[in-house]
């Protein structure tokens, strides 16, 4: 089993047992989130006899070891390796340590030079001979150090013909990996403490530091638009009935149930009453729509059984005749 130190800002840990796949994409073993790792950058196997291999998966910013670009073939990784995969420091171990490598939680100085077409760029000082990405042409630029003035044990670079000097190691911006003059303004980040300039913080709408809770912190909070009145469908249309159908149904009730009154009425009254209201429903009946025939229909039977009982009812009340005398 081998170990495997990654410094991202921060020192992480990785068992290596078997085959491990290092990238920024979420499916490998290794995740390193950092734009100059690409997203299947690097593979770390071994074989039978516990011999571990590096293979470069021909990634943007390539993979080195001791400072010397991988193979397409791969290369045996030996006790104590120091990697590079893109712009991000490695070790590997066959076991712990007594003695952690050394971190780059604070970010060394650098160095700072001039694209073909004009644009600074800033790379690590231990970074000699790998290339950079320029932000303005989007070309591969190779940093004009070679790597046998790397050092990485003194942090310090000798022998370079570089256009500008190198930066203060307070003044890159974490976002841009620029250095941040005097008199450009600046922000420091409330979360992480990382420096930037106020452009880029507001271009990057926020932190670039993984994991910092400040990250997109200036994406706006989108609040869902409230209704208008007039604008689109009324909420719950279902619900609401229609006035013509409202008015349907309530005739047809409130004649249903004048009806059995009217009967009532007619009793006494020669069914007089009753009469009446079948005529109202009867026309009613005739006129509306058909899904309130039913009930109009009851209203109207109610009515005229009512009228024909009122009559005999009230000739027995009134004039003394028997129920059914003068019918037959």
């Amino acid at each position: 089993m081998g170990i495997l130190f990654v410094d991202n800002g921060e020192v992480r840990t990785f068992d290596l047992n078997g085959s491990s796949t290092i990238g920024r994409d979420g499916t490998n073993d290794i995740i390193v989130k950092h734009p100059t790792v690409s997203r299947t950058h690097a593979r770390i196997n071994s074989d039978k006899g516990g011999q571990f291999f590096l293979t470069d998966f021909s990634s943007r910013n390539g993979t080195r070891i001791n400072g010397r670009a991988v193979a397409p073939n791969g290369e045996p990784l030996q006790n104590g390796a120091r990697l590079r995969i893109g712009h991000v420091r490695a070790w590997f171990y066959l076991k712990m340590p007594e003695k952690l490598p050394r971190s780059l939680s604070n970010r060394d100085a650098g160095v700072v030079f001039n694209c073909a077409c004009g644009q600074r760029l800033w790379s690590a000082t231990d970074t000699a001979g790998m290339s950079v990405v320029c932000n303005n042409c989007n070309q591969n630029v190779e940093d004009p150090r070679s790597s046998e003035d790397d050092d990485d044990a003194s942090g310090k670079v000798t022998g370079a013909q570089l256009d500008v000097e190198a930066a203060d190691a307070t003044n890159i911006c974490g976002i841009c990996q620029w250095p941040i003059d005097a008199h450009e303004a600046s922000h420091v980040c409330p979360a992480c403490n990382m420096p930037s300039h106020q452009e880029c913080w507001m271009e990057n709408l926020g932190c670039s530091t993984y994991g910092c809770s400040q990250v997109n912190a200036l994406v706006p909070k989108v609040r869902p638009a409230e209704p208008v009145l007039g604008a689109g469908p009324e909420p719950f249309p279902e619900i609401i009935p229609e006035p013509v159908e409202a008015k349907s149904l309530a005739w047809g009730h409130m004649l249903l149930g004048l009806s059995v009154v009217a009967s009532l009425l007619g009793l006494v009254a020669f069914g007089i009453p009753s009469a009446v209201l079948a005529l109202v429903a009867l026309i009613r009946l005739l006129t509306t729509r058909d899904k309130d025939r039913p009930v109009l229909t009851a209203a109207v039977l109610i009515a005229v059984l009512g009228a024909a009982a009122g009559v005999m009812i009230s000739r027995l009340w009134w004039l003394g005749k028997p129920l059914f005398s003068g019918f037959e």
